[in-house]
């Protein structure tokens, strides 16, 4: 196929995921797994105009959901497991990015000094 014509069946297959009620995570891994195969398609390659469009579309039209978290008793039992398995840094790191809702790069780069000790009340 050519690209045009790719691009047409693309956009066309993501229409019908839409009306369908899919999220548009699954475009999003469809138009990955298409470039994995066809690594021509990669940027700075063959363009995709219309299946472009239609994916800003459509997480316009149709955003993603938010991902509750786990609950603490989970989380806990996680971080319980691997300390007593030996790996207290690890469980550590577990409970404190839980609980500071922080991301794995801004809890791995905190140094003592980015710790404040705790204020009485």
């Amino acid at each position: 196929l050519r690209a045009p014509q790719v691009d047409q069946q693309l956009t066309e297959y993501f229409d019908h995921l839409y009306f369908l009620g899919h999220s548009h995570d699954v475009g999003d891994k469809t138009v990955a797994a298409w470039i994995a195969f066809h690594p021509e398609y990669d940027k700075g390659g063959l363009a995709l105009p219309k299946v472009k469009r239609a994916m800003r579309g459509w997480r316009k039209a149709a955003p993603g959901n938010t991902r509750a978290p786990s609950p603490l008793l989970l989380t806990a039992a996680i971080a319980g497991s691997m300390i007593s398995e030996g790996e207290r840094d690890k469980g550590l790191f577990i409970m404190t990015q839980f609980s500071t809702y922080g991301r794995p790069g801004e809890v791995y780069g905190l140094k003592p000094e980015d710790i404040l000790n705790p204020v009485p009340p």
